[in-house]
């Protein structure tokens, strides 16, 4: 390699190092200014980003599980995305640039068990001298669910249509199950969990309600149904 190139890539690395050593958080989702950041990531270009917000899990020094968060650019504070408190992401840096997965606590498993799963990723990259914000996209993919499995609950939740008779700790399990064959294109599925309030007669509020509002946003914008 040249002289002056190695030069100005040193350069460039140690101005890097310096700035992510000196970055600090702003105000926003979840943070406040001067908060340490939970991870800062630096770009190809040099610009360095900066997660603040609520870390649930830290993974290792280049991936954290948090909650509640903006991503700043560090130099000028600007928000670059934002999540909010109801959104669980994991963040990693890699291939200089920050990749932002969305996770869904969701009944996954063959017995019904809940898994955290990936239902859209968003990417921060830099393109020349500019810090690019892909738009969020799905990842979630569907398969066949077996009708063994979906066939005797789908006729369970028959049965309690109109009856109102949804006792308090069921309504998050069943709203979990119909999101998930929802999720892999089970059509009668998606049609209770639009309708759930109306099919099962119930009125849902608090916590429950938010979690159907984003069962139904997650599942209109994963599948474009």
């Amino acid at each position: 390699m040249p002289r002056s190139l190695t030069i100005l890539f040193t350069f460039l690395s140690l101005s890097a190092f310096a700035q992510s050593d000196d970055c600090t958080c702003f105000a926003g989702i979840g943070s406040r200014e001067e908060d340490t950041p939970l991870l800062t990531v630096g770009l190809d270009n040099g610009v360095i980003l900066a997660v603040c917000g609520f870390e649930q899990k830290g993974l290792s020094e280049e991936e954290i599980m948090v909650s509640e968060f903006d991503v700043f650019n560090c130099a000028t504070g600007a928000s670059l995305a934002q999540y909010g408190i109801a959104r669980t992401c994991m963040l990693k840096n890699e291939k200089g640039g920050l990749t932002i997965s969305e996770l869904r606590f969701l009944p996954v498993g063959e017995k019904w068990e809940w898994k955290q799963v990936v239902v859209g990723n968003q990417r921060i990259y830099a393109k020349g001298d500019q810090v690019q914000v892909a738009p969020k996209t799905p990842a979630y993919e569907p398969t066949e669910m077996d009708t063994a499995r979906t066939g005797p609950y789908l006729k369970e939740m028959r049965g309690l249509k109109g009856t109102g008779k949804l006792y308090p700790g069921s309504i998050e399990e069943i709203l979990g199950r119909l999101e998930v064959m929802a999720l892999n294109n089970v059509k009668e599925a998606t049609d209770m969990l639009y309708d759930f309030e109306h099919y099962f007669q119930v009125e849902l509020s608090g916590a429950i309600r938010d979690q159907w509002m984003d069962a139904v946003e997650t599942v209109k914008w994963a599948t474009g149904n």
